[in-house]
This record gives structure tokens, sequence and C-alpha cells, in this order.
């Protein structure tokens, strides 16, 4: 029999129905269910399919807080999702009893459209989600090694966009707005601004 809390060093111990907590900037939590195990193949030793639950409260979740709550989003990820949020898996609830439907990981039908998360994609879904808050203009920089480069990466994004250039170096910044706090809003950045083939210079808010 499983001891809760643990925290996973592999998705081994983990398996549909287990919950964790997601810590919000303002204090509460939201909270987290494993859905699928593992995510990426019979082989796969990281992978789960985790759900973001209909609910927040001022405590972490329970098996009995969380009762009849469904899930808002489903993705797949890697099992430090809990690591980098809740900590640890904090529980267990038969999804059958929620009349909770996990993805299918393995489902690659034509016009499945499956999602994947980061570590902390979880935390910046649960705060758009539970934590209103007015959005901010905020100015994000990439560094590209030309200027070429950073227009056609600039074309890509279909955002108001800058481009300068100094010492043979260009600089792309993005105007965009976010209801994210800033640790999580420049963290999907730097995502981007990796997946554009460039390098992540800071941000500012307007």
């Amino acid at each position: 029999m499983t001891e809760y809390p643990f925290v996973p060093k592999s998705n081994r111990y983990l398996r549909p129905g287990q919950f964790f907590a997601v810590p919000l900037s303002d204090g509460r939590y939201a909270a987290g269910r494993v859905t699928a195990v593992p995510a990426f193949g019979p082989k796969d030793r990281n992978g789960i399919v985790v759900g973001l639950v209909d609910w927040s409260g001022p405590t972490v979740p329970t098996a009995e807080s969380i009762a009849g709550r469904q899930l808002l989003h489903q993705a797949k990820t890697r099992f430090d999702t809990i690591t980098a949020t809740g900590g640890a898996v904090l529980g267990e609830r038969d999804l059958a009893f929620d009349r909770i439907k996990p993805m299918e990981p393995t489902d690659h039908r034509v016009g499945t459209v499956t999602t994947v998360w980061g570590r902390n994609a979880i935390r910046a879904v649960a705060e758009e989600a539970f934590v209103p808050r007015p959005p901010r203009r905020a100015r994000y920089f990439v560094d590209f090694p030309t200027r070429a480069k950073a227009e056609a990466a600039a074309r890509k994004l279909r955002l108001e966009t800058e481009v300068s250039v100094a010492n043979e170096q260009a600089r792309l910044a993005v105007l965009t707005e976010t209801r994210l706090p800033m640790d999580l809003a420049e963290g999907q950045f730097r995502g981007t601004a990796k997946m554009l083939g460039g390098s992540y210079a800071g941000c500012e808010l307007m």
C-alpha cells in the first residue's frame, strides 16, 4: 500500500487518481491529478498525464475537498511537474468516483489534439483560472545573431514587435499583455525564445 505524502523520483509509483497541490500567487492552492501513466510510450519512466481540477482553496487539496470536481484541462507532462509545484503526491481518489475520463496518451488518430506541458505550465494555467488580475502590458526581449533572423521570428509571432541592431546583434522586442505573475510569464516566454532560435534577454513592464 502506498503511503502519502511522497515525492516521486520517476513515474514508477504514480497512478491515475493521485492528486497534488499547485500553489497560487495569492497564497491559496489549486489541485492537480494524475490521470494516466505513462504518457510517452510503454518504456517511458518520466511521463504522466495530469489534469487541473476545477477547485481552489486556502489549504492543500484533500480527497474530500476535490470530491465531485471535474478537470479544466489535461496534458502530457513529466513527473517533475509535481515536484516543481505541489512538491509531493498528497493522496489518491478514484477518477471514476468523479466521472473523470482520462486522456488517452496513445491516441494518435488523425484530428486528435494532444497538449504537452512543461514542468511549470500547470501553475500558469491555474493562475489564469483562479487568480483574477488585470492584464499588464509587457515588453520581452530576444536576441538574435542577425537582423534577418529577428525579423523572421517577428513574422512567426504575429504580435506587435520592434527590431533594433547594436554591436552586430539584433534584438527583437515583443509587446504583449499578461495576467501571470512575472516569474511565470518570463518562464513561458523563455520557452518561446528558444523555440524561435533566439536567446531570452529579459523583460520590462510598461
